[in-house]
């Protein structure tokens, strides 16, 4: 049997929510227990996007260098700005 028990999400709420404290002005901060949780999040997604574009980059790396797709643009630009050269 699983340690991990069901959590209710009306316990999430009530612990993520903003509590009215005596005295105390709003800041426009999300309360502290959000912000506590949230940490850390921008950098994940930085680093997920990161692992993604270099998967992306990889493949194409490899099509590229499986065919002769690359050799035939540099050749073909080639001609093109000897042609307008020349």
């Amino acid at each position: 049997m699983s340690a991990i028990k069901h959590v209710p999400l009306s316990i999430i709420h009530q612990l993520t929510t903003q509590r009215e404290v005596p005295g105390h002005r709003p800041t426009g901060q999300p309360p502290r227990t959000v912000r506590r949780l949230d940490r850390g999040q921008s950098t994940v997604e930085y680093a997920l996007l990161v692992v993604g574009i270099a998967t992306l980059a990889l493949l194409v790396l490899a099509w590229a260098s499986s065919t002769d797709v690359v050799g035939a643009l540099f050749d073909r630009v080639f001609r093109w700005v000897t042609g307008r050269v020349g």
